[in-house]
């Protein structure tokens, strides 16, 4: 009976936290584009990288710093509060994302992808994502911040609306702080 329970423990585990084999930035793009046409932040959510994955990201950013003599430290501790503080900055973004596309009607089930154009920055193995879809009669585009770790590509931040600036907002923490890193200004 132990037997049986261990099993089955070890393979909830196993199905419970698989992740996408995405190979490059551009079948990410397609990932994040079907899960914003289906409104479902939990498939966004499973395109980030998992707690394990997350820490080897963050050993080779450590041992890329301790070669340029820089003292990082990242305690492992640490690794759960950065994914969910990344995944709570992601779903604010999908909710500012999807109220603007309301307010442009945009209809994410009728958009039609039309492509993406990827920015590689080698130094991080990290890229920027422009998915750009088409809506009415008008293309779009969503911005973000994918990682390859272990050549798989996961989302890390962004669902940021390009041309839609005028009406953009930049979500804020739970301290009013922007999450995207803009710096606030003086009136505020």
């Amino acid at each position: 009976m132990k037997s049986k329970i261990c099993t089955f423990f070890f393979i909830f585990l196993t199905v419970s936290s698989c992740q996408y084999q995405i190979d490059s930035p551009e079948e990410l793009g397609r990932k994040v584009f079907t899960a914003l046409q289906e409104n479902d932040f939990e498939e966004i959510k499973d395109l980030t990288p998992n707690i394990a994955t997350l820490n080897e990201y963050y050993q080779f950013l450590i041992q890329k710093e301790t070669d340029s003599s820089q003292n990082l430290v990242l305690e492992e501790s640490e690794i759960p509060i950065i994914l969910n503080h990344t995944h709570s900055i992601l779903e604010k973004a999908h909710q500012r994302l999807n109220a603007l596309a309301q307010e442009r009607s945009i209809q994410w089930k009728e958009a039609i992808y039309q492509s993406c154009h990827i920015t590689k920055h080698q130094a991080y193995n990290s890229a920027t994502v422009r998915l750009i879809f088409k809506s009415g009669n008008r293309d779009w585009m969503v911005e973000f911040e994918a990682v390859e770790i272990n050549e798989r590509w996961y989302l890390w931040e962004g669902l940021k609306p390009l041309g839609w600036e005028e009406i953009w907002e930049e979500p804020k923490d739970e301290e009013g702080k922007d999450i995207f890193g803009a710096p606030e200004s003086e009136s505020e």
